[in-house]
């Protein structure tokens, strides 16, 4: 817009609802929070720009009562204090959210934790004298997140607790006791983690008992093996099948692994598969699972750019195959075969 049209946008705002009105209509909106703190966040780095333009509208408005309703958009500094207290409520959340919400590595284990940090320290602020006047916009807040942390809690879904039990930080260390203060329900929790791991390890006993190939070098190699293992191994030294899973799962629980800062889980569970393989394939199950529906929207977005009102007979596979091609180039996954040296220069 024109700035003769930004002026007479404010100056309807103003003179035909008021003050009181135009804020009590802008807080009804249905507007998401993130959107709300990346506004208040711009505004507030360009305050002096905006107190700029209010000062060139009033300048140049001739008519008197026109003129002193836009002396009314004027922000004193005392409000704008207001305004960033607000702004660092709504960072907490949009960091929350950052800890469980990415599209390129697993986070699933950072859901309880990042709501229990989140929920904590919006509780702390309601103490804090700075948020006085900010406690009526927390306590609404507060009693919502305890919802959802009470939901999550009483799921039967024990895909949080065996995603926080495969993080080699967590495990069932203080973190994951912080969780589950309930002594009872921890131990439950824990019995449904062993149950999972004896299952899968049965099913993995099962898919491995695959016969060799004919006419292989594998075919050879097993008719010397039965010859070798008892000669030097007696049966009483073997340990039994059905308790390889427990030696496993205590062995992860004593270890002390360390987690790379800038390493995925996945990948780091992909390093350990040759030494926990039960582990490791507990890992591909659950791992996969997102915390959050962001990434899934995302998608859908990055969908509806593709399919306009003017590609409308677009089929399926062009349709996926377009978006497959997307993501490669967005996160530089495209194999390109070396070329020579000339070809290059």
């Amino acid at each position: 817009k024109s700035s003769s049209q930004r002026r007479q946008v404010f100056v309807d705002i103003q003179t035909a609802a008021g003050v009181e009105q135009a804020l009590h209509l802008i807080k009804d909106m249905p507007v998401r929070w993130s959107s709300t703190k990346n506004m208040i966040e711009r505004a507030y780095e360009c305050r002096e720009h905006i107190a700029q333009l209010v000062r060139e509208m009033v300048r140049a408005e001739k008519d008197r009562k026109k003129r002193d309703a836009l002396n009314e958009l004027y922000i004193s500094d005392e409000e704008w204090e207001q305004l960033k207290l607000f702004l660092e409520l709504l960072e907490l959340p949009d960091c929350a959210q950052q800890a469980f919400s990415a599209e390129k590595y697993s986070t699933l284990y950072n859901a309880i934790p990042a709501l229990l940090s989140l929920c904590h320290a919006w509780e702390a602020r309601t103490s804090n004298l700075r948020y006085v006047d900010l406690w009526q916009v927390l306590e609404p807040a507060i009693a919502k997140l305890n919802d959802y942390i009470s939901d999550l809690r009483a799921s039967p879904n024990d895909a949080y607790h065996l995603s926080m039990v495969l993080h080699p930080d967590i495990r069932l260390g203080p973190e994951f006791e912080a969780c589950w203060p309930d002594s009872d329900e921890r131990k439950r929790r824990t019995e449904a983690i062993e149950r999972y791991i004896a299952l899968n390890s049965q099913r993995k006993a099962s898919t491995a008992a695959t016969k060799p190939k004919k006419g292989s070098l594998r075919t050879l190699m097993a008719e010397f093996r039965p010859a070798v293992s008892s000669a030097q191994t007696s049966p009483a030294e073997e340990p039994a099948s059905s308790e390889e899973w427990r030696v496993e799962y205590e062995s992860y629980l004593r270890s002390d692994h360390d987690l790379p800062e800038a390493m995925p889980l996945v990948q780091w569970w992909g390093m350990m598969s040759t030494r926990y393989p039960t582990w490791a394939s507990l890992a591909g199950d659950i791992l996969a699972a997102m915390a959050s529906s962001v990434s899934a929207e995302r998608v859908f977005s990055s969908a509806g750019i593709t399919i306009t009102k003017r590609r409308n007979r677009l089929q399926g596979d062009i349709v996926e195959a377009t978006q497959v091609l997307k993501a490669a180039i967005r996160n530089d996954l495209l194999v390109r075969v070396p070329q020579p040296s000339s070809t290059l220069e």
